[in-house]
């Protein structure tokens, strides 16, 4: 396997095509023992990778084999992917270890690590809403009531969100606003007083049906 260099126009060199005595390099040979993975992230994002995190890699081609890495990189400038109106940061990682099924240009999956925590108790981002952009609460089933109940938001993914103050690991809260709820007072939690804080953008939550799910908790 070799890899071609590209002239002056960025294109491959090929049959026919010129060689500067500058540039003599016509082809090389890929060392396939040190392979990267090229990702991106975007720039909400971006803040949370750092070198040396480790990642899961997964290959298109073959669906069943994960991979491990680690971010060697991240891109200081960020770019404009096309058909996105979104910033992203370019993020490099190294593959651990050698494996025959890796090829170059080989589209892979990558699931940068950025924070694990042992044990928590998380609910499901669509639990979350907000008032005055100062004040996160959810819905809460307390018996044969719903209660507007504020929490204290931790670590959030993509998914969940860590819950540190407000909700017990039996409690039960809504997906979504159930009816004729929307008004109702809040109870507010008395050691956020004086310590609520201004959340820089509110989540836009789309309307469903409401139903009640249990809290989890996860313990690695």
């Amino acid at each position: 396997m070799v890899i071609y260099e590209k002239g002056w126009d960025g294109k491959a060199i090929k049959a026919g095509s010129q060689i500067s005595i500058w540039e003599p390099t016509v082809a090389t040979l890929p060392d396939l023992t040190k392979m990267m993975s090229k990702t991106y992230v975007n720039e909400v994002d971006v803040r949370k990778v750092k070198a040396g995190q480790k990642v899961e890699i997964g290959l298109d081609a073959y669906p069943d084999k994960k991979l491990n890495g680690q971010v060697v990189r991240v891109a200081n400038v960020g770019e404009q992917r096309p058909n996105s109106d979104a910033k992203v940061f370019e993020i490099a990682v190294e593959i651990s270890g050698t494996d025959p099924t890796l090829r170059p240009s080989m589209t892979t999956s990558n699931r940068i690590v950025a924070h694990v925590i042992d044990s928590a108790l998380f609910i499901p981002l669509e639990c979350l809403h907000s008032q005055s952009d100062t004040i996160t609460y959810v819905f809460k089933k307390d018996g044969a009531k719903i209660t507007k109940q504020e929490i204290i938001v931790g670590q959030t993914n993509a998914n969940d969100a860590v819950i540190l103050g407000g909700l017990a690991e039996s409690d039960k809260v809504y997906l979504s606003i159930p009816a004729g709820k929307e008004e109702d007072e809040i109870i507010l939690l008395q050691q956020m007083n004086g310590k609520r804080k201004k959340l820089k953008e509110e989540e836009k939550k789309e309307d469903k049906p409401a139903v009640a799910v249990p809290v989890s908790i996860t313990t690695n």
